[in-house]
């Protein structure tokens, strides 16, 4: 059984989250068949020992599988990490996954809004 189509995150996200900063998430190989246009998905952070907390809901708007150095400088900045180059994602990314990644490498560009979370006032 597959699981249930979702977002998650390591907790060193939740500020870039919580601001609107972070509204693309890239993540390794083809993951078109996982997420569609229009869709809502669960929003969680995993602490360091394995936790998820559900922190709000997003709205996927984009999906698109590409090679690394595809990805635009524009949506290096809705990343919201404050990378501003290839080799600074694939920083990142190498830390992320503890995998070998290269510009050559595919990823699923993810674009999302979150549109219900745990830090409107209710």
């Amino acid at each position: 059984m597959t699981a249930a189509p979702r977002l998650t995150f390591k907790a060193v996200f939740e500020g870039p989250l919580s601001r609107g900063e972070k509204t693309v998430t890239i993540r390794l190989g083809d993951r078109t068949d996982c997420y569609a246009v229009g869709q809502l998905v669960p929003l969680l952070l995993t602490d360091p020992v394995g936790h998820q907390v559900q922190i709000g809901l997003a709205r996927i708007e984009h999906v698109r599988p590409l090679a690394l150095r595809d990805i635009s400088a524009e949506d290096l900045g809705r990343e919201g990490t404050g990378i501003t180059s290839h080799s600074e994602l694939i920083a990142l990314l190498m830390g992320l996954y503890q995998e070998d990644i290269t510009e050559d490498t595919l990823v699923t560009l993810i674009r999302f809004t979150l549109i219900r979370d745990k830090y409107e006032r209710r």
